[in-house]
């Protein structure tokens, strides 16, 4: 059971991380192979101290409601060649069994909203920017 009071040990933290990382380009090397029009990211992994399992919380970006089940099921039909790509390419004594996860698109897109906002402040702060070269 995950006690969310608890902080990642740095171990937890290190493998989480490096199987971000890789997941992250397997799945940048192989979304197009199976039809998925959208990037596929990595949310989150949360590893458990045992360190012998990891979930792999995944969305997509630009999101598609109607495609998001058929996508995530290609993903996990391809489960065993993301498992034999991390035993190929990742250091570790013992790699974690995973478990794929689709994240909650309401709570992973209010960044997108917040990042939305954040660009929207930087044009009006350049405005009164004048780039010497451009003259």
């Amino acid at each position: 059971m995950r006690n969310k009071d608890k902080e990642p040990s740095v171990k937890q933290r290190q493998v989480a991380s490096m199987l971000q990382a890789s997941v992250s380009r397997f799945f940048i090397e192989h979304s197009k192979d199976w039809g998925i029009g959208s990037m596929i990211l990595v949310d989150d992994v949360f590893v458990p101290t045992d360190l012998k399992s990891a979930q792999i919380w995944i969305s997509f970006s630009p999101r598609s409601e109607k495609m998001e089940a058929t996508w995530f099921e290609r993903i996990t039909k391809n489960q065993k060649e993301l498992d034999s790509y991390l035993y190929k390419n990742v250091e570790m004594r013992r790699i974690p069994k995973l478990s794929l996860k689709l994240s909650d698109p309401d709570k992973t897109f209010k960044l997108f909203d917040i990042f939305g906002t954040l660009g929207g402040h930087e044009n009006q702060s350049n405005s009164d920017f004048n780039d010497p070269t451009e003259e």
